[in-house]
């Protein structure tokens, strides 16, 4: 979003640009039980800015790029802010695939086009994890190019981590119309690749970790614990790294027990078998972590950038969490608490029904 306000000085930018920031600033106050602006309102500000983009879009050129991207990532926050439709952030997502791909991965490795293609790569990687569907973004060139000249942060350097885990998903989905003993050479194969990753992962968390503390409890209220961060980057960072490694192992667990002959292998996650006890712990405590985030995430002064991100890292340990404890487990204590608070600051639509609102399957874990 830092770069609206340098786009919006060309006169042939503002006709594109302006609708889609309407609909974005409308949607925003109309979220929630006491939003401040009617529901209607919201709906017909987005309405006006899809017919002035479906409009621009078959006459782009690529002077008027950066716009038109701009103006398609409004419109995918204001649908995730407040949807219209079970697939309208499916949809968008789509079509921001598409628009990148019109220019090589060298085109984003400086300038706006490199700070649109920072704030959207996120985005379409946890589309690409809920949809359990290969990205493009996958491919070295795409991993690489866009970062030659500016250094990929702590998350887009994870992001390169776990980009081959939703191939390596949607592998594994064709499974069940296999043949037995092909299955089981395909989810082999996965085991193989998903234990790298989790390998991956562990390597960069350690590389990654910043001098002093990177998060630390905080106490707001009796029987009221939240982990509190430096800044959004290192928060990012962190819940995203927990969610990922939720994923990545809890699939290891679920290959080994549907495919008995994967037990006899010897695998070890942080040195451990995969079923051990410390590694259900560790899926447990990574799991409560990424809840006592949430309120750091929400705050007021970090706007959409925090509630953006607490979408994917919320959903996995939700649903690691109702399939572990049972959803009475999850509903008490800390967890009502921090729903609560969600509902209370109108992200509801976001994070307590983020399979709706994303248009996706809750993630498999």
């Amino acid at each position: 979003m830092e770069v609206l306000p340098s786009l919006l000085g060309n006169t042939a930018n503002n006709n594109l640009l302006a609708p889609a920031i309407k609909a974005l600033g409308v949607s925003i106050v109309a979220r929630g039980h006491n939003g401040r602006a009617p529901i209607p309102d919201a709906l017909q500000a987005q309405c006006v800015a899809l017919h002035t983009l479906q409009g621009n879009i078959c006459h782009t050129k690529d002077s008027s790029f950066n716009a038109l991207a701009a103006s398609m990532m409004c419109l995918f926050l204001s649908e995730i802010l407040l949807p219209t439709s079970p697939t309208g952030s499916t949809i968008h997502a789509e079509g921001v695939a598409t628009l990148l791909q019109r220019y090589p991965p060298s085109f984003y490795s400086s300038g706006t086009p490199h700070k649109l293609f920072a704030g959207f790569r996120p985005i379409l990687v946890l589309h690409s994890f809920l949809t359990r569907r290969s990205s493009f973004l996958a491919t070295d060139s795409w991993k690489t190019e866009p970062f030659a000249h500016v250094s990929a942060t702590p998350l887009q350097a994870l992001m390169n981590d776990v980009i081959a885990v939703p191939a390596i998903f949607e592998e594994l989905d064709t499974c069940k119309f296999m043949p037995a003993s092909r299955a089981a050479y395909h989810a082999e194969n996965a085991l193989t690749m998903i234990v790298a990753v989790v390998d991956r992962l562990t390597q960069s968390y350690h590389s990654t970790l910043l001098s002093g503390n990177s998060w630390w409890y905080m106490s707001r209220a009796e029987n009221e614990v939240s982990l509190w961060f430096p800044d959004i980057t290192v928060a990012n960072y962190l819940t995203h790294y927990w969610a990922f490694w939720i994923i990545c192992v809890t699939h290891i667990r679920q290959l080994r027990e549907a495919y008995p002959s994967l037990k006899e292998r010897e695998v070890l996650v942080d040195g451990q078998a995969p079923e051990s006890q410390d590694i259900s712990e560790k899926l447990m405590d990574l799991s409560t972590q990424i809840f006592q985030s949430i309120e750091f995430l929400i705050q007021d002064e970090m706007k959409l950038f925090g509630i953006a991100s607490a979408a994917l890292p919320f959903q996995t340990a939700c649903s690691f969490l109702k399939r572990n404890n049972g959803s009475e487990g999850v509903c008490s204590g800390m967890y009502k608490q921090v729903l609560d608070k969600i509902v209370q600051r109108g992200y509801g639509n976001m994070l307590i029904n983020g399979a709706l609102s994303f248009g996706y399957p809750q993630p498999a874990v």
